[in-house]
């Protein structure tokens, strides 16, 4: 079975169509102006305290997001201690972020969030053998 076959069996695409595009542009200049306003909001509110606050309102959506759809968050699927895992990560990732704002500019943290993309590509490799970085034929 050919690779774009595989990809249409299970609803990939092998490239990306304007939604795509536009929606990683519209996600750069979010994650752009995150910084530049956590940078301006150091003066009076804490890095910390901004990552919680940041935080807690996503998981409020989140919450009311899957409520609306009908989608079980709590269910025993056997996701918890990875879940979990994952979370204490990403919560790691913020607090870094957010603290290494009050040492560096904010254009400097946007270019290591753009950086993180590309370093997930390059290490996917190793991760899921059928993540390779290929020219299409």
């Amino acid at each position: 079975m050919s690779t774009s076959t595989h990809a249409a069996l299970d609803g990939r695409k092998d490239h990306l169509d304007g939604v795509a595009i536009a929606s990683l542009l519209l996600c750069c200049l979010l994650w752009g102006l995150n910084q530049v306003a956590t940078k301006v909001a150091l003066a009076d509110i804490a890095p910390l305290t901004q990552a919680a606050a940041r935080s807690l309102g996503a998981a409020l959506l989140l919450l009311a997001w899957s409520r609306w759809r009908g989608i079980e968050l709590w269910s025993r699927d056997g996701t918890l201690r990875a879940g979990s895992w994952v979370g204490a990560l990403f919560a790691a990732e913020f607090a870094c972020l957010f603290v290494g704002l009050q040492f560096t500019s904010a254009s400097r943290m946007v270019v290591f969030l753009y950086l993180a993309p590309f370093m997930v590509a390059l290490g996917m490799r190793w991760v899921a053998r059928g993540e390779n970085l290929l020219p299409r034929p």
